[in-house]
């Protein structure tokens, strides 16, 4: 339960108010990583990137990582090269610092094929230790449908000089482009065995992610038996407020409700608060709840806990995040957990640290829109649905993801004026820029969360 909060809280802070923001190209120079001293707000240095070069588009090159040493120096810890065309990533070099004779040797190289702006594979080498030649590890190939949508992938490791498979993954789509299966095998060594399937379903009016079940095979009876039955609630039209999953009971052979969400929206889109809720075998139990507090610099996301004996909230976990004067994001923090003792934010063994220097001269971080306006939910689950609409503009338009690096993760063409929705299971979780383009033009550019 500790672990679903945590996540939440890490969403809620993602979430930022539809402000615009100057028009000012930023470059990250360095990102520093401390860890909290536990049991006091107090943090040490632990690592920090520095980012070394940049291509003429704004996009890193080479990063430098360097970790603290007891005796509190600096030390050589790891760097990554960076290497894009047409503005994809397509190579990734990490090298180890051998201190004892202060050589760079590779670590691992991943390395990307695109088609039609999609990912193809993504191979993966290593050394079979440090300061041997790197050697075929992993890969995965990806199999996109006519319309760019991702249809089928295949994990394979590379073993006796020869790829073996291990997974594969497949989805299937409707009518109207929305997932409607994910299916997920294994290799046995001869042929592919059902492990686990997910099956979605949508409301017949707004297209609207209604449900989601999920099965796993059952080797001994050779039948999907089933696991979670997912309900996503909405207020009757495009708009989340809560999900619902049951759990099924093998032994009664009957649904029993697990856990339940209630999402609280402003009129503005965003997320106000959510509570996560347990069943207890008759009614439904508080057990935390988050709330977002935004003072224009810093937004905090704050974990109310259930207490049983009092019926009431008391404070319980904070993660913040803080922006500068171009809302370029400057420091995050987190978690920390509240003292009812000193009556303060004190920090945990997992509660770190990360703060953000940028220079002038980078990607931009404007926020653009033309005669469009877009509904999207904040922080954005993938299925969730997206509704774009203008006065002037109609047909197709290029849905574009970028990182907070400014690199392309997502791409799909959809249509103005209808709703529809991101589907991506590799996107992490995180803030994103969210481009809508017709042909060279930007129509829009957005910046959300993505919440896995």
């Amino acid at each position: 339960m500790r672990t679903h909060i945590l996540i939440l809280l890490t969403i809620g802070c993602g979430l930022l108010y539809s402000t615009s923001v100057q028009s000012q190209d930023l470059k990250l120079d360095s990102v520093y990583l401390d860890f909290g001293l536990q049991q006091s707000t107090e943090f040490e240095n632990f690592r920090k990137a520095i980012y070394e070069a940049y291509d003429a588009d704004g996009k890193p090159t080479q990063i430098l990582v360097l970790r603290k040493l007891d005796t509190g120096e600096w030390q050589n810890f790891r760097r990554r090269h960076l290497t894009y065309e047409d503005g994809y990533l397509v190579n990734l070099l990490i090298e180890q610092w051998n201190p004892a004779n202060e050589t760079w040797n590779d670590r691992v190289e991943r390395s990307y094929t695109y088609q039609n702006d999609e990912v193809v594979n993504k191979l993966v080498r290593k050394p079979s230790t440090l300061g041997m030649p790197l050697e075929n590890y992993e890969q995965w190939n990806y199999y996109p449908n006519a319309f760019g949508d991702l249809q089928g992938v295949i994990y394979q490791t590379w073993q006796n000089g020869a790829w073996e498979n291990v997974s594969q993954q497949t989805w299937s789509y409707n009518a109207n482009m929305q997932m409607t299966e994910q299916l997920l095998e294994v290799w046995d060594g001869n042929d592919w065995v059902n492990f686990r399937r997910r099956y979605y379903v949508y409301d017949f009016d707004t297209g609207v992610i209604d449900q989601s079940t999920e099965y796993k095979w059952s080797v001994a009876n050779q039948e999907w038996d089933y696991k979670f039955w997912i309900f996503y609630l909405t207020d009757g039209g495009y708009v989340p407020i809560g999900t619902r999953t049951l759990v099924w009971n093998d032994v009664d052979e009957v649904w029993e409700n697990q856990i339940r969400e209630e999402f609280d929206f402003d009129p503005g889109y965003q997320l106000n608060h959510r509570v996560l809720q347990s069943w207890d075998g008759n009614v439904w139990v508080n057990q935390y709840r988050v709330g977002y507090e935004y003072d224009g610099e810093t937004l905090s996301s704050i974990s109310d806990k259930w207490d049983n004996n009092d019926q009431s909230w008391d404070l319980h976990a904070r993660f913040q995040m803080s922006f500068g004067s171009d809302q370029q994001l400057v420091e995050e923090k987190g978690w920390q957990f509240w003292s009812q003792n000193q009556q303060e934010w004190l920090n945990d063994t997992s509660t770190y640290r990360r703060s953000y220097y940028w220079s002038e001269e980078g990607v931009a971080t404007e926020e653009i829109q033309l005669d469009i306006e877009c509904l999207v939910p904040n922080p954005y689950s993938p299925g969730m649905e997206i509704s774009c609409t203008s006065k002037t503009l109609s047909g197709k338009v290029q849905v574009v993801l970028l990182n907070s690096m400014g690199q392309q993760v997502y791409r799909s063409e959809e249509y103005l004026n209808s709703s529809f929705s991101l589907q991506s299971n590799s996107l992490n979780t995180g803030m994103y820029i969210l481009h809508l383009q017709k042909e060279d033009q930007l129509l829009l550019s957005k910046k959300i969360v993505i919440a896995q």
